[in-house]
């Protein structure tokens, strides 16, 4: 005898959602009384005035503290822009001044800060400093009409390339 499938068991489980499944019972669910209660609903319950004299102080210091942040904000913002500009200045003055020095208005202009501007020498070397052999980046951008003298040329300049690393 085949063995019995619960497939009418399996159909209807799939056809009744698992939110609208309740176990098999022939009571009625206890707690549960058949008259609606009108109180219990909070959409029926009559509306309280509601004083806001408590919220007064709350907000004014909520009003006092925005109040301070802007202003903090404020003198931050001015200070932050003051030094923006202080450093402009302090970019376009090339010259440092002493105490002591005598300067004309003329010395103020670009074309004496120019003049003053130092130029550094660079200290390390950029082939020592990458650990490059400059030698080794050499290539070859000549190609000439034909074969026999690309590969002589090649040849004499890579010999001429071992001769200069030697």
């Amino acid at each position: 005898m085949p063995p019995r499938i619960p497939s009418i068991k399996l159909s209807r489980d799939f056809l009744i959602p698992r939110y609208l499944r309740r176990a098999f019972s022939s009571s009625s669910p206890t707690g549960q009384s058949k008259v609606p209660n009108d109180a219990g609903s909070p959409i029926r319950l009559p509306a309280k005035e509601v004083s806001f004299a408590a919220y007064k102080p709350i907000l004014s210091m909520v009003n006092a503290q925005k109040q301070r942040q802007n202003a903090t904000r404020r003198t931050t913002l001015e200070a932050i822009a003051q030094y923006g500009q202080s450093a402009d200045l302090e970019r376009m003055m090339t010259r440092k001044w002493k105490l002591g020095d005598v300067y004309a208005p003329h010395d103020l202009s670009p074309v004496e800060m120019r003049k003053w501007r130092i130029r550094v020498k660079p200290s390390r070397d950029p082939f020592d400093v990458l650990a490059i052999n400059p030698i080794h980046e050499y290539k070859v951008t000549y190609s000439p009409p034909f074969e026999t003298s690309w590969l002589l040329h090649r040849m004499t300049v890579l010999q001429l390339l071992w001769a200069q690393a030697d």
